[in-house]
């Protein structure tokens, strides 16, 4: 058997190894196919790439920063007999894809469009493609060959890449005066020179200009772990079809051919003509361009640190703003991440996807119907946190407009359980008239969708448009509504689920043109144990004195809840949060003084009503055993009033809105 080609200025020994290593059973699958006195006289090998930054790059333009790996594709063959018309492949165990195909040597005339026959191996199918591209002379006879690699398929490490490269060195030596045109000779070069960067040098690849460069990568000191999720890409094909035209579109509409040639200002200032998903795909491909090259800099400056950073970057990109993510790839990416002394960067590569195309059933008021990720038209982004954003998305059917919280699926337990208590509060509440009503939720590409009812503001918004843009005050019949609304939401949680919210704030209670006022996220809920429960989660400005300090009372109930409400009513009420922290107070000083402070009063010049004043003043009682819990608000005499008015609080909200629209 011939030898392995003699390595290039790139080549490692490490790879040579590798090939020698498939190279082994190999000639022992290729001799037991065709004869034990056959041996092949060809050897050939290309390894995996792995990209560090730049990824869904290439097919806008753009540029990748790539490196290959020790893994290889390897192509052992010769001529076929004298009289045999049919090329025979073997593609070994190791490709995952164990057969024999026979097919004739593929031939398309030299200027028109032609297809590669996809029956057979998916191996087969690539070599294929590669043959007929460099045979439309003709002149390539038929021969005996078997694949063998140590790349994994499907796992987003170039494994089409090495084994076109490899099938084109393989054809190279079986027709050593083959002629190519300048364009094939031109593809296959660049595509080469990409696929066969070693770990010593990292490559920088254009793919506007076709220019392949190397980068210094030699400290010994740093590390590359490349690790295999393990998990298949099910909906990879669809998914990346679509983010493909809609980076089209974005590009059309901002008069460009392809992403690579906006730069991120030019993008920011003409983001108004684009649909809200075209920005946020746009916006990933131009930053991730611009990462390319301030990688290409930290590289060749030996700054690895900001290389990491960088990396990180992407990552956070990738799954924000191209959502190509998976639970396994968050949960190896946040594993990374937790080697803080030793990690310098993580992100995923090989573009991500995975998760499956789950159907879920819609249902909102008595109609029921199926609903896929691909039925919904994202419209707008309506808010983001932590652990995920909020869109006004349409169902292209139905018409429908709702509000869809897309939730990172991480295989943390913490944030696991947050997600599954949310979901099946909103649930069990779909009875109360004061909680969010939930439509249904699926899971699609490694992000939970819940489906909720669409409001227009939450009151954290509503209360700083009153007071601080149109310079107004919130009437108290408007408080009142809005407090009767909250209180029975909290008392419905607690008596009929055993559930407090532990999370009462202004920016969780929504209000929609109704003028109906409902509470929302049960993330952090908790099922009570004896009426009381001793996680201590929320957001802290609203906690409750014991749940801050919780040294002399380490479990909580209800009445923790009642003080975070009591803090939101202050504030909707006086128009300001009713602790005066100046901006440069760090938390935990804002902290101390919820703990040792006095409690909040309002203020004597705030216009509230004595029994509004003493609401709020019974809610925010220091001593807990003197607190009130749900049943009882909802029997203060502020309450009771607020019940007997005749208050519709829709057209004051209406009007608002559209005093906020002239603005």
């Amino acid at each position: 058997m011939a030898q392995p080609p003699a390595p290039d200025a790139v080549s490692k020994p490490t790879q040579r190894a590798e090939y020698e290593r498939l190279c082994r059973d190999a000639v022992k699958e290729f001799r037991w196919r065709f004869g034990e006195d056959q041996n092949p006289t060809i050897g050939v090998f290309a390894p995996g790439r792995v990209n560090l930054i730049g990824e869904h790059t290439i097919y806008n333009d753009g540029r990748v920063v790539s490196m290959a790996l020790n893994l290889v594709t390897v192509i052992l063959g010769r001529p076929s007999p004298s009289g045999s018309r049919n090329c025979r492949l073997i593609t070994a165990a190791s490709t995952g894809e164990t057969g024999y195909h026979e097919f004739p040597v593929p031939q398309f005339p030299k200027d028109e469009p032609w297809e590669v026959e996809t029956e057979g191996p998916f191996w087969a199918t690539y070599l294929k493609g590669v043959v007929a591209l460099m045979n439309r002379s003709g002149s390539i006879p038929p021969f005996d060959a078997i694949i063998a690699t140590s790349v994994p398929l499907g796992g987003g490490l170039s494994s089409s890449a090495a084994l076109e490269a490899a099938t084109y060195h393989f054809i190279e030596q079986l027709c050593p005066r083959l002629k190519l045109s300048p364009k094939d000779v031109a593809n296959f070069a660049r595509k080469l020179r990409s696929a066969t960067s070693t770990i010593t040098l990292a490559a920088q690849t254009d793919c506007h200009t076709k220019e392949v460069s190397s980068i210094p990568f030699p400290d010994d000191d740093v590390v590359v772990l490349v690790t295999n999720s393990n998990y298949r890409r099910s909906q990879a094909d669809t998914e990346l079809e679509e983010r493909r035209k809609t980076c089209a579109a974005a590009a059309r509409k901002l008069g460009k051919k392809r992403l690579g040639e906006l730069t991120v200002e030019e993008l920011e200032a003409g983001k108004g003509v684009l649909e809200p998903v075209e920005y946020s795909r746009a916006r990933h491909v131009v930053t991730e361009i611009q990462r390319t090259s301030d990688a290409v800099r930290a590289l060749t400056d030996g700054d690895y640190l900001k290389f990491g950073q960088l990396m990180t970057a992407s990552h956070k990109s990738l799954r924000d703003d191209y959502e190509v993510t998976c639970v396994e790839l968050e949960k190896l990416v946040s594993l990374a991440r937790q080697e803080k002394d030793g990690v310098l960067g993580a992100c995923m590569t090989g573009g991500g996807f995975g998760g499956i195309d789950a159907i879920a059933r819609i249902t909102i008021g008595n109609e029921s119907y199926q609903c896929k990720a691909k039925d919904m038209r994202s419209e707008d982004e309506l808010g983001r946190g932590a652990f995920g954003a909020v869109y006004r998305m349409r169902h292209r059917k139905k018409g429908t407009v709702m509000a869809v919280k897309k939730i990172r699926a991480t295989i943390d337990n913490d944030e696991r359980r947050r997600l599954m208590m949310d979901v099946n509060v909103a649930c069990k509440s779909l009875d109360c008239p004061y909680t969010v009503t939930f439509y249904g939720s699926l899971f699609h590409d490694g992000d939970v969708w819940i489906f909720m009812e669409l409001m227009d503001r939450c009151l954290d918004q509503l209360y700083k448009l009153v007071y601080e843009k149109l310079k107004l005050t919130i009437p108290e019949a408007v408080v009142g509504k809005m407090a009767e609304s909250t209180i029975k939401a909290l008392h419905f949680l607690k008596s009929t689920l055993n559930v407090l919210h532990r999370d009462v704030k202004p920016s969780n209670i929504l209000i929609n043109r109704s003028g109906q006022v409902k509470l929302c996220d049960f993330g952090i809920a908790a099922e009570t144990i004896n009426s009381f429960t001793k996680t201590n989660i929320g957001s802290k400005p609203y906690l409750a004195p014991e749940r801050i300090n919780p040294t002399d009372n380490p479990s909580f109930d209800q009445r923790s809840d009642v003080w975070s409400f009591g803090i939101t009513f202050f504030e909707l009420a006086v128009g300001q949060f009713p602790y005066p922290f100046p901006k440069d107070v760090d938390i935990f000083k804002q902290l101390e003084l919820v703990v040792k402070g006095r409690p909040p009063r309002v203020p004597d010049s705030a216009p509230v009503s004595p029994e509004l004043r003493s609401f709020i003043h019974r809610c925010l009682t220091k001593e807990v055993s003197n607190r009130p819990k749900f049943h009882q608000l909802l029997d203060d005499p502020f309450i009771k009033r607020t019940e007997t008015e005749d208050t519709d609080i829709g057209p004051w909200f209406r009007d608002i809105l559209e005093r906020e629209a002239s603005l």
